[in-house]
């Protein structure tokens, strides 16, 4: 920014007073510019750092990572019907998939909106076929297509061709998010319509998809993802 030379239309901004197009930033004692953006209640205009909201999202899964462990442990004594009751059992599996849905929920957000947020706005991708060639803008590209092809051409590295068995681990914890937004009734399983989702909710490895999405979220964006000194285990 301090080598960056203003133009003169906003020279002629500046010096009117015109700053509605600003960007503000904050600058910190150890000369590091923080992009803020504007917020106004009606009353006074704040200025707010810009989070990264990958950031926010991966950070939201992890807290419901430790909440996952404490309500399945739970969930777990509670179902021994001889010591409790069955009310009990039944809000702890409401408590505990409710945990497992924010985090899936959560990580995928992040895992997304990195993916998007790599993709440049004006980027097409090309589908070739046997008889003819399909060109998709960055919001028609599907997400199986975006982070096994399209990724990989605008990084010019690739995380499955590298890590194979962490990527199948990607692609299963999208199955996954899948069956929770889009819960479907399971006519197999009548009158258990949900027996298969509930039971992949208990035997899932949170642990070690969320380490593998933080794997991908790094290698294309080295310490995006870093542990916190803040004394959590995960």
């Amino acid at each position: 920014m301090i080598n960056q030379k203003p133009t003169q239309e906003s020279i002629n901004k500046f010096k009117a007073g015109d700053f509605k197009d600003y960007i503000p930033h904050i600058l910190t004692d150890k000369q590091t510019f923080i992009q803020c953006f504007k917020y106004n209640d009606r009353k006074k205009t704040y200025i707010i750092p810009e989070p990264n909201p990958i950031v926010i999202y991966f950070s939201n899964a992890q807290v419901n990572l430790a909440d996952i462990k404490e309500s399945r442990e739970k969930l777990m004594k509670a179902l021994n019907y001889g010591k409790g009751d069955l009310g009990n059992a039944m809000n702890s599996f409401y408590n505990f998939f409710g945990h497992v849905s924010n985090y899936v929920t959560s990580l995928f957000n992040s895992l997304e909106t990195f993916l998007n947020h790599q993709i440049p706005n004006d980027f097409e991708y090309r589908r070739v076929l046997k008889k003819n060639t399909e060109i998709y803008n960055k919001e028609q590209i599907q997400f199986e297509e975006k982070i096994k092809k399209v990724i990989p051409q605008v990084k010019n590295k690739s995380f499955h061709r590298h890590h194979g068995h962490k990527f199948e681990t990607i692609i299963r914890f999208k199955d996954f998010r899948d069956e929770i937004v889009h819960t479907k009734v399971d006519r197999k399983t009548a009158p258990n319509y949900y027996k298969e989702l509930f039971t992949k909710s208990l035997d899932f490895d949170y642990i070690k998809t969320i380490y593998t999405v933080r794997d991908y979220l790094n290698y294309y964006e080295p310490e995006l993802i870093v542990k916190c000194d803040c004394g959590t285990d995960y």
